[in-house]
């Protein structure tokens, strides 16, 4: 009995760590900061004088021959409107999908926002696919990209997480951070980061979050 009863239960964890294993992406995040080196110390400096900001997503796991779809969330006044940019004809060639993400401000109320994926392929073609974004809503100088961890608290020396692909899950967000009145703060974006809500319950949450972008994945078998 004691031999049987071992035996359902290591098929059982057996069964259920391959499905983990299976499941299971990690999302890791570099700035400007992670990439600045002293050969790149010039080209840093440049972009910072001119108010590039940039994030690389780095998403690795068993997603080789996945397809998937970009959904780009527009929140103004508690109110959720959703394109999805990228048709399912983009199919994963490895098991690291690259991201690299840019926004620039201009014009005072608007906001340029580039993503270019890299590890894709389209009818059996390798290809790198870029796409631009420009929205004129009112948004103030304090507004940034930002990483939209879940469940964890990202820090210097871990700036990654891990999730299923099961479920969309976001990416990066251009926003502003939440208040701290007592501390005389309007905007602190390291606050809403250790959150680690999704950005769908951000204006639920904070009354001064009422305008913002996030970017999703959706994985599709």
């Amino acid at each position: 009995m004691f031999k049987q009863s071992l035996k359902f239960l290591l098929l059982f964890l057996s069964f259920n760590l391959s499905v983990f294993a299976n499941d299971t992406i990690k999302i890791e995040y570099k700035n400007l900061h992670h990439l600045k080196t002293p050969e790149t110390a010039e080209l840093y400096e440049m972009i910072e004088f001119l108010g590039l900001q940039y994030s690389k997503i780095i998403i690795s796991g068993n997603i080789k021959g996945k397809k998937f779809v970009s959904l780009m969330h527009k929140v103004m006044d508690k109110h959720d409107s959703i394109n999805i940019f990228d048709i399912p004809r983009f199919v994963m060639k490895s098991d690291t999908l690259t991201i690299d993400v840019k926004a620039f401000r201009f014009d005072d109320n608007k906001v340029k926002i580039n993503l270019r994926y890299s590890g894709i392929e389209a009818n059996g073609v390798n290809i790198t696919y870029r796409k631009t974004f420009t929205n004129d809503i009112e948004m103030a100088t304090a507004y940034t990209l930002l990483e939209t961890p879940l469940g964890k608290i990202l820090t210097n020396d871990n700036q990654y997480y891990y999730l299923t692909t099961s479920n969309p899950f976001p990416i990066i967000a251009y926003t502003r951070g939440i208040a701290l009145p007592e501390l005389n703060i309007t905007s602190y974006t390291c606050g809403l980061i250790e959150t680690c809500l999704h950005p769908n319950l951000w204006n639920e949450k904070f009354k001064e979050l009422q305008d913002y972008i996030y970017f999703e994945i959706k994985f599709i078998e």
